[in-house]
């Protein structure tokens, strides 16, 4: 059975991604944060690549947005 994480497990997760800017921190800092969290490590990188991608494949589909926003041209009224 897969053990949910408490609000203050992902609150304290997501300031890690955000610190890190997205990008990969060492494993001694995964390790420190695994062990401030009550977390093993495993946890930590499957979360952090999760999110990772979550964030890329988000960021991507807001700028496709963006893009047809755009190419309508001026004068076009965007619907929302």
């Amino acid at each position: 059975m897969r053990a949910t994480k408490t609000k203050n497990q992902k609150d304290s997760l997501w300031r890690f991604y955000r610190q890190s800017g997205g990008i990969l921190p060492s494993k001694a800092e995964i390790e420190c944060q695994a062990r401030l969290l009550d977390l093993r490590v495993d946890q930590i990188y499957k979360w952090f690549w999760d999110t990772r991608k979550k964030v890329e494949e988000d960021n991507s589909l807001a700028q496709k947005s963006e893009d047809k926003l755009t190419a309508k041209g001026p004068g076009s009224k965007a619907v929302v």
